[in-house]
């Protein structure tokens, strides 16, 4: 995977219907197989996801996904509700690209979550006996998130990150002790919570930053949770545990930043949390993807509350 590149579906077949209050009522799944190819999510993505034809990446049908046909360049969430259209062959994204619209510290702060979730993941699989499996998770900052967020990291005096994420890549190739490595995604993941701290700068506490930021992980993890389904199970358990990575880092994002647990944005999000029960996909998933589009689809009706 690289940059640019986007991950799309094939033949998925997913409805969300939003009720009269809101609230997500409907969903049904038919066969959504993922082509491992990174896309970003769209800044809507929850309210209706349906299967089409030819579309533009990230396409603007009315707050809808379509499947199917290939994926022309469209720019991040497209132009013409918050649709977004997968299948065939994509543009321009990469994880990175749910954070084009926000504010450059939020998205800044939102990508170095997704960077943590993945070293995360990547230091769990290793210490439990899975190099091989836990290195994807350590490429995957490099070339998918830093080059979005370098050049903000560098204003703020932090020059040294890839550095970092470089030598833990190499001695996770090497097959080094599970030591070695941990101590090195270690050091990557105090890296990242000092910079979360410089490039949040004052807006850590602000409710809106909180919430700007935890929506658009939280739209990256659904999606990255639904592309690892064909069939009604799990068959990409990469994406799997890129999206259980993401969740816990938002989970631990918001505490640390003051949340406490009668919030209804930290409660959403540990709602759905038993979704990602295990590091290793489980052999029958624990939550249906589409109650977890229903728990993004209240999030994002949250808006309003945090503002």
């Amino acid at each position: 995977m690289r940059e640019g590149t986007i991950k799309l579906w094939s033949g998925l077949s997913v409805a969300l219907v939003m009720g009269a209050g809101g609230a997500a009522v409907t969903t049904t799944e038919a066969d959504a197989a993922p082509v491992h190819l990174e896309k970003p999510a769209p800044q809507s993505l929850a309210a209706t996801l349906v299967a089409g034809g030819e579309s533009g990446e990230g396409g603007e049908a009315g707050h809808a996904m379509s499947a199917g046909g290939e994926g022309g360049e469209g720019g991040e969430g497209g132009e013409a509700g918050h649709a977004m259209s997968a299948g065939g062959e994509g543009g321009e994204g990469g994880e990175a690209g749910a954070f084009a619209e926000m504010d450059h510290h939020a998205a800044a702060v939102g990508q170095l979550l997704l960077l943590r979730g993945h070293v995360d993941m990547g230091r769990a699989l290793y210490a439990q006996g899975q190099p091989k499996d836990a290195l994807p998770h350590f490429m995957h900052p490099a070339e998918e998130i830093l080059d979005g967020v370098e050049g903000e990291l560098h204003e703020h005096g932090i020059t040294d990150m890839r550095d970092h994420l470089d030598a833990l890549v190499q001695a996770a190739k090497a097959g080094a002790d599970a030591d070695k490595v941990t101590a090195l995604a270690e050091t990557v993941d105090a890296q990242v919570g000092n910079a979360i701290t410089v490039v949040g700068e004052n807006h850590l506490r602000e409710p809106a930053f909180l919430y700007d930021v935890s929506k658009s992980v939280m739209e990256t993890a659904a999606s990255e949770y639904q592309a690892a389904f064909r069939d009604g199970r799990i068959a990409n358990v990469v994406e799997y545990q890129d999206s259980r990575g993401f969740i816990l880092a938002l989970e631990d994002f918001l505490t640390d930043n003051g949340l406490g647990g009668d919030d209804k944005l930290l409660q959403a999000v540990r709602d759905l949390k038993p979704a990602w029960p295990t590091v290793d996909a489980p052999e029958t998933p624990a939550m249906e993807t589409g109650a977890v589009l229903a728990g993004l689809s209240r999030i994002e009706l949250m808006s309003g509350d945090y503002k």
